[in-house]
């Protein structure tokens, strides 16, 4: 699997958050700290891998990164994956996207119940 961020305080619902193209950069991170609010653990897998991160100006640099490295059916494989993964150990699993993430995200809502 692709790296991850995770914050972890035991409770009994997850939400897997996915990045932009831009890769796990401090958006996410603040995101990620704001969804723990709603009582979960948050999950990010890193679709880019190896902590490649854009910054916002660097967005034609990160769309054909995504593009050309790793695509919506990689992203989508590394979120089923996970989700897989979590269903083993949390009673509800929430998954929200920004920009690609979005629609690994929607890929995700005609298989997830």
């Amino acid at each position: 699997m692709s790296l991850l961020f995770s914050i972890l305080n035991g409770h009994k619902k997850a939400l897997i958050l996915l990045h932009e193209i831009y890769g796990l950069n401090n958006d996410i991170y603040s995101k990620s700290r704001d969804f723990t609010t709603l009582e979960c653990d948050v999950y990010c897998p890193d679709f880019l891998s190896n902590n490649l991160v854009f910054d916002y100006d660097e967005d034609a640099k990160a769309y054909s990164n995504f593009v050309d490295n790793v695509g919506f059916d990689q992203a989508y494989d590394v979120v089923m994956n996970l989700y897989k993964e979590l269903t083993m150990t949390y009673d509800e699993i929430y998954i929200v996207g920004y920009s690609v993430g979005t629609t690994v995200a929607w890929m995700m809502s005609e298989v997830v119940e």
